[in-house]
Formats: C-alpha cells, sequence, structure tokens
C-alpha cells in the first residue's frame, strides 16, 4: 500500500515539503509528517487499513483510482484476498398460501375460526364487486 502511494503521490509530497519548510521559516510550527502513512485498526471481524497520503486539490479521484488499481494488483500477486462481512438484514418467515372459500359455499364450521369466516365473507363481498 505505501509502495502505490509513494509511486503516485511523489510530486504533491514534495511540493508540500517545499511549501511546509518556508511555512515553518515564517512561522514558530512543528514539522509535520508528509509522508504516506498505513493506520491499522482491529475492528469486530477484520482488520481495516487505512491509508493516509497528499494529494492535489484536483485529480484525488483519479489518484485513488490508481493507487487502488495497483494495490489490488499488489495483493492479487501476493495472494491475499479480500473480503467481505455478509448480513441478513431480513429474514422471511414461512409463508403459508390458503384459497379463501368461494362465494356461497357451505364452510366447514368446525375446521374454520370466527375470524377466518369473517375474512373470508369479506373476500367473497370483494370478489362479487
Amino acid at each position: 500500500m505505501l509502495e502505490a502511494a509513494r509511486k503516485h503521490t511523489e510530486g504533491s509530497t514534495e511540493a508540500a515539503r517545499g511549501a511546509l519548510q518556508t511555512a515553518m521559516r515564517r512561522y514558530t510550527m512543528p514539522e509535520v509528517e508528509l509522508e504516506p502513512r498505513v493506520f491499522y485498526r482491529i475492528t469486530d471481524n477484520w482488520l481495516e487499513l487505512g491509508l493516509r497520503f497528499l494529494s492535489p486539490a484536483h485529480g484525488a479521484r483519479a489518484l485513488k483510482d490508481a493507487m487502488s488499481r495497483d494495490i489490488l494488483a499488489a495483493f492479487d500477486t501476493a495472494g491475499i484476498g479480500i473480503a467481505s462481512a455478509t448480513y441478513d438484514i431480513v429474514g422471511f418467515p414461512p409463508i403459508r398460501i390458503a384459497e379463501a372459500p368461494k362465494p356461497g359455499r357451505a364452510s366447514d364450521a368446525s375446521s374454520e375460526s370466527a375470524g377466518n369466516r369473517k375474512v373470508s365473507r369479506a373476500v367473497a363481498r370483494c370478489a362479487r364487486r
């Protein structure tokens, strides 16, 4: 990752280094790190790698694209795969599909609850309309 970042940000880093030296001569300020750096973060199920680097004000998207392509190629060469978590956001309960009794047909009162009979009658009324 660092190799890709250094390769693609060399010009930005050198320009920033000159500007920083000028600012440090003019103002009282500490020296800051300008080289690209990888930060590690341990999450609940993997290791997250964050890459910090300098980029010009315009062209950051193309810079990130070029670095990402180089990083993925290097991971592939090294046999390192990219993993992601999969989440089951919504699980469906079992679905039971039943046909409503036809209008005018006597229903079996012993197997049908009063609530089901009301729904069946409402469905029958809608079907007649």
